[in-house]
């Protein structure tokens, strides 16, 4: 019976190598619970990652955190970098970042630079939300929109028959509730956009009063020229 066990060449000497040196990349544990709050709705973080280290010695994946704020955590293994991209940190939030950059005798461009360090930027943060404030054919025709536009999409209203869930599949939440009772509730920051087109010129301003002073990315209203 012929042995299943691979054989070697008869007085060849056998070698047994040990596997090459694994690169450790940086581990992403310390940020996953960080970057996990902000995609579920929490404070926005900048993120930025070593792509190509070029000429420097960085390892390609060490990453940095840059809070709104400016906190920091974790380094991409250069605190000129660390640094600059805190400095860009800003911009990267208002113009809601994914973009590579290169870092430069200059700082960080766009352009891309032989030899340069690429590194890229993204801000963490949950899907954007259309909150409609009144479902009737109006709020219905924003919803649908606003799903095709990939937005995350809240309908209010407080009357069941048009806080229909059939009558709304676009919509990702509906709630049926008192107007102002409902939005004192609603979560609304700088990535929440919101308009009023509820029955009546009455609930538009009562809504509009529980929005302002919010903090939201927008906040609209809808209407004829006299009734706005």
């Amino acid at each position: 019976m012929r042995s299943s066990a691979p054989s070697s060449m008869c007085g060849a000497a056998i070698v047994a190598r040990s596997p090459p040196a694994r690169r450790t990349l940086p581990s992403m544990r310390d940020h996953t619970q960080r970057l996990l709050e902000a995609a579920s709705g929490g404070e926005p973080v900048l993120l930025a990652t070593v792509l190509e280290p070029g000429s420097a010695a960085l390892d390609q994946g060490a990453k940095l955190l840059v809070e709104p704020g400016g906190d920091r955590s974790g380094t991409l293994g250069d605190s000129r970098l660390d640094d600059l991209v805190a400095a860009r940190a800003a911009d990267a939030f208002r113009r809601h970042a994914a973009e590579t950059v290169y870092a430069g005798a200059e700082g960080l461009s766009e352009r891309v630079l032989p030899e340069a360090t690429s590194i890229y930027l993204e801000v963490v943060e949950s899907k954007p939300v259309f909150l409609v404030v009144g479902a009737g054919h109006i709020g219905r025709a924003l919803a649908r929109l606003a799903d095709f536009l990939d937005f995350h999409v809240a309908v209010l209203d407080d009357r069941e028959d048009f806080a229909d869930p059939e009558l709304l599949p676009e919509a990702d939440e509906v709630i049926c509730d008192d107007f102002e009772a409902a939005l004192e509730r609603f979560p609304i920051n700088a990535n929440t956009a919101i308009v009023m087109v509820t029955r009546g010129h009455k609930q538009d301003e009562l809504s509009l009063r529980r929005c302002l002073g919010r903090d939201a990315g927008y906040v609209g209203m809808i209407g004829s020229k006299r009734r706005t």
